[in-house]
C-alpha cells in the first residue's frame, strides 16, 4: 500500500501566516510591519539550502496578501485613514514583490496612478527613476513606466506630487546614455509636458513656476505670486532670477515684502534676505549692501501682522551687518567717532524690542549685543563710544528680560570676564 504524501515543511509557517495576517487585517501599520517582516523571513528561507517543498507557495500566498492589502484598494473603515508612513510601506512592498516575481514596471502603473494615496505617488516616481537610473536590465521598463505614469492625471493633481514627478523625469532624462536616446528623449517631452500642465493646474504654486520658467524664455515675477505658501528657497530663486539692477529702492522694498508675505508658514527668510542683500551687493558693492539693510528694516516695519517674520527679518539684516562692519567700524571711528556704532546700537534695540522674552533667541542677542559694544570700545582704543550703553548696562537689562537666567548667566559671566574685545 502507497504511503501518503509528506506534509510540506513549511505548512506550519504558512498556516501561522494567515492566522496572524487574519488577526491584523483591521490594524494597517501592523499589517504593515508583519507583511514586511514576513517576506524578510521567506527571503531568508529562499536563499538557505534545504526542502523548497511549500516555499513557493508561501511565496504567491505573501504576494497575494500584499495585492489586497494596499491602502485605496481594501473596503473597510479601519483603511480609510491609514498612516503616511504604513501606506507607503505597503505599497512599496507590493511593487517591489511584483518586480521581484517577474512583473515589469509599466503594468504596474495603473495602480498607482488611480488608487494609491497621493504621498505614495511621488516615491512610486523616484523608486522608478532610480531603477532607470542604475542601467540594469530593467532601467527600461522603469523610465517608460515614468514616462506613462507622468501622463496619469493623478500626476499633477497635488502640486507636491507634480514636482516630485517632474524631478523624476529629470533624473531618468540625465541618466539616459546614448544607447538609450529615445528614452530620453520620451523623458525630456513628458517632463515638458507635464510642467505645463501642472502650471495650469496649480497657477498659484511658486516652486512649478520655477521649473516652468525653465523652459520659458521669461522669468516668474514675484509681483504676480502673491498669497502663495513658497519655500523660502523657491522665493530667494525667484528673487535673483528677476533681479533688476535699474529698480529703485520702492520697487525693491515691494518685492522683497511680496516675498516675505508669501513666504509658506513657519520657515525662517533668512534666505529670502540672504538674496536680497546679495543682489545689493553684487549691484552696487557696500553702500548698496547698507542700503539694502536699511529697506530690509524698512520692510519689516510694515509686517505688523506677521511679528515673528518681522523679528526673523530684523535679526538676519542685523546678523549680516555685524558680519561686515569690522573693517568699515574702524575707519568710520577714526573719521565720524561712534556714528556707525550708534546706528547698530539701534538696530539691535529695535530687534529685542521686536523678540518676545520667551523666544529662545533673545538671550543670545542680548549676548552679542554686549559683545559688539566690548568690540567698539576696542576699535576706539578702549574708550568707551559715545552713545552706546555700558555692559553692565546691558547686563542687568538683560537679567530682567530673559526667562531663563542660569543659561543667560553662564553666558555673559563668560564675557564680563574677558580682558579683550572678541569678534561681533
Amino acid at each position: 500500500q502507497a504511503s501518503a504524501p509528506a506534509e510540506s515543511p513549511w505548512a506550519p509557517a504558512r498556516l501561522l501566516f494567515r492566522q496572524a495576517l487574519s488577526r491584523m487585517a483591521s490594524n494597517p501599520s501592523a499589517c504593515s510591519a508583519f507583511l514586511a517582516q514576513a517576506r524578510s523571513s521567506l527571503q531568508e528561507a529562499q536563499s538557505e539550502p534545504g526542502p523548497a517543498d511549500g516555499l513557493n507557495e508561501w511565496a504567491e500566498e505573501l504576494r497575494s496578501a500584499l495585492a489586497k492589502h494596499r491602502p485605496g484598494l481594501v473596503e473597510s473603515i479601519a483603511w480609510l485613514d491609514v498612516p503616511t508612513d504604513a501606506a507607503a510601506d505597503l505599497w512599496e512592498l507590493w511593487w517591489t514583490c511584483e518586480v521581484d516575481s517577474g512583473s515589469v514596471w509599466p503594468p504596474l502603473v495603473d495602480d498607482v496612478a488611480n488608487f494609491a494615496p497621493a504621498t505614495v505617488l511621488g516615491q512610486f516616481a523616484s523608486v522608478l527613476a532610480d531603477c532607470a537610473a542604475k542601467g540594469s536590465d530593467r532601467s527600461d521598463t522603469a523610465g517608460m513606466a515614468l514616462v506613462k505614469f507622468a501622463a496619469a492625471s493623478r500626476a499633477s493633481a497635488v502640486a507636491e506630487t507634480a514636482v516630485s514627478v517632474l524631478k523624476a523625469l529629470q533624473t531618468c532624462a540625465e541618466a539616459s546614455s546614448n544607447e538609450r536616446k529615445d528614452g530620453k528623449e520620451a523623458a525630456e517631452k513628458a517632463y515638458q509636458m507635464l510642467a505645463q500642465r501642472a502650471v495650469k493646474e496649480h497657477p498659484q504654486n511658486g516652486r512649478l513656476a520655477l521649473i516652468s520658467s525653465e523652459h520659458s524664455s521669461s522669468s516668474p515675477s514675484l509681483l504676480k505670486l502673491g498669497g502663495r505658501s513658497l519655500q523660502p528657497d523657491d522665493a530667494s530663486a525667484m528673487m535673483l532670477l528677476q533681479a533688476d539692477s535699474d529698480a529703485g529702492s520702492t520697487t525693491r522694498q515691494h518685492v522683497l515684502e511680496v516675498a516675505l508675505r508669501s513666504l509658506a508658514p513657519g520657515h525662517d527668510p533668512h534666505p529670502i534676505v540672504s538674496a536680497h542683500l546679495s543682489q545689493a551687493l553684487a549691484r552696487g558693492g557696500t553702500s548698496a549692501f547698507q542700503q539694502a539693510c536699511q529697506e530690509s528694516r524698512q520692510v519689516a516695519a510694515k509686517l505688523w501682522d506677521f511679528p515673528r517674520c518681522r523679528a526673523q527679518l530684523l535679526a538676519s539684516a542685523l546678523d549680516a551687518e555685524l558680519r561686515c562692519c569690522s573693517m568699515s567700524m574702524i575707519s568710520t571711528l577714526a573719521s565720524k567717532p561712534g556714528l556707525q556704532a550708534k546706528a547698530l546700537s539701534e538696530h539691535f534695540e529695535e530687534l529685542l524690542r521686536s523678540l518676545k522674552d520667551e523666544d529662545p533667541a533673545k538671550p543670545e542677542w542680548w549676548i552679542r549685543y554686549m559683545n559688539f559694544v566690548q568690540s567698539a570700545s576696542s576699535w576706539n582704543g578702549g574708550v568707551v563710544v559715545n552713545g552706546l550703553p555700558t555692559i553692565m548696562d546691558l547686563h542687568w537689562r538683560a537679567m530682567r528680560s530673559v526667562p531663563d537666567q542660569a543659561v543667560y548667566s553662564e553666558q555673559a559671566q563668560r564675557l564680563l570676564q574677558q580682558q579683550s574685545g572678541g569678534a561681533c
